[in-house]
C-alpha cells in the first residue's frame, strides 16, 4: 500500500513491467518533490525507489514502462526544460537521463508509454502540435526526435494513450475528433502518412481512453462513455475499418471501461471505474 510520503509514491495509475524477477512501475505522483517515482516492487512487498522524479527531469509520470537493453524508457506527462513533459530512459540502478523536452511544437503532455519498432520508440501526446490536438511521434535512443503526425480534429484530435503496432503500422485512438468528434481510431506508418480507421459516435461508444490491443489480426479496444446504456463498451476493428460492438457496460455489469484490455489464451480481460456489484467496478473476461 502506498503511502505517500518520499519513500514510494503515491497515485500509480500506469501498469506494471516484470522484469529481473521484479516488478517495476511508475506513480504520478508522491516522492522526495511529490512529482512522483519510478519504483521497485519485490514478491515479498519491498519496495524500492529507483528515481525521484523533479520537475527539472520530468514530472508526474503516467505511462507503461518499456524495458530495452537493460533499461527503462517511459514518458512524464509534464516537467522538463519546458514544463510539457519528457521521453526519459532510466537504470535499475538509479540512473535517469532525459532524451527529450517537448517544446508545444512537436507535441506536449504525453499521457501513454512508448511503442518499439527496429531501433526507434514510437509514442503520443496528449496536446501539442500545430493544431494543438495532439501528435505521433518518434524518437531514438539519442534523444533525436520527429514528429510523425500532428493531429488537426477530423483525422483525431486528444490521443490519450500509446499505440500498438500491428503489420508494421501503429495503431492508436484519440480521445476526440474524428468525424463524430467522438474520438477515432487511426493508422500511422512510420513514414508519417495517416488515416482514420473508424469514427467513433455515442451509439456505439466514444471518448476512449485507452490503448488498442492486437490478438489475430484485430484490434479490441473500449469506450469509456456511450453505447446502449450509456456505460461504455468493448468493440473490434479491423485494419480495413470493419467495426463491431462486442459488450455494451451498464451499472449492474461495470461502468466507464478505461483501461487498455489484455489479451490471454484467446480472451479479453479489463477493468471497469465504476458499476458492478458493489458499484465500485468490475474485472471482466470476455470471449470475442
Amino acid at each position: 500500500s502506498f503511502t505517500g510520503s518520499k519513500t514510494d509514491g503515491a497515485a500509480p495509475i500506469a501498469g506494471l513491467l516484470s522484469y529481473g524477477g521484479k516488478f517495476y512501475g511508475v506513480t504520478q505522483n508522491g516522492g522526495s518533490a511529490n512529482r512522483g517515482t519510478l519504483f521497485e516492487i519485490k514478491r515479498d512487498g519491498t519496495v524500492r525507489i529507483v528515481y525521484d522524479f523533479t520537475d527539472k527531469t520530468g514530472a508526474h509520470p503516467t505511462g507503461d514502462l518499456i524495458a530495452v537493453g537493460g533499461v527503462f524508457y517511459g514518458t512524464t506527462s509534464g516537467g522538463g526544460t519546458n514544463g510539457l513533459g519528457t521521453v526519459f530512459t532510466a537504470a535499475p540502478d538509479g540512473t535517469e537521463r532525459v532524451l527529450h523536452s517537448f517544446r508545444g511544437s512537436d507535441g506536449a503532455r504525453p499521457f501513454g508509454g512508448l511503442e518499439l519498432i527496429g531501433h526507434r520508440f514510437y509514442g503520443t501526446t496528449y496536446k501539442g502540435g500545430h493544431k494543438d490536438k495532439g501528435t505521433v511521434f518518434e524518437i531514438a535512443p539519442d534523444g533525436s526526435e520527429r514528429v510523425l503526425f500532428s493531429f488537426s480534429g477530423p483525422d483525431g484530435e486528444n490521443p490519450a494513450n500509446g499505440l500498438t503496432v500491428l503489420n508494421g503500422s501503429l495503431y492508436g485512438t484519440t480521445f476526440r475528433g474524428g468525424s463524430g468528434c467522438c474520438g477515432a481510431i487511426f493508422e500511422v506508418k512510420t513514414d508519417g502518412s495517416e488515416r482514420v480507421v473508424y469514427s467513433l459516435r455515442r451509439q456505439i461508444g466514444y471518448y476512449p481512453t485507452a490503448g488498442l490491443t492486437a490478438m489475430n489480426g484485430t484490434l479490441y479496444g473500449t469506450a469509456s462513455k456511450g453505447g446502449a446504456h450509456d456505460g461504455g463498451t468493448v468493440f473490434a476493428v479491423k485494419p480495413d475499418g470493419t467495426f463491431n460492438v462486442l459488450h455494451d457496460f451498464s451499472a449492474k455489469n461495470g461502468y466507464e471501461p478505461r483501461a487498455t484490455l489484455l489479451a490471454h489464451n484467446g480472451k479479453l480481460y479489463g477493468t471497469t471505474l465504476t458499476g458492478g456489484a458493489f458499484h465500485s467496478g468490475d474485472v471482466f473476461e470476455l470471449a470475442p
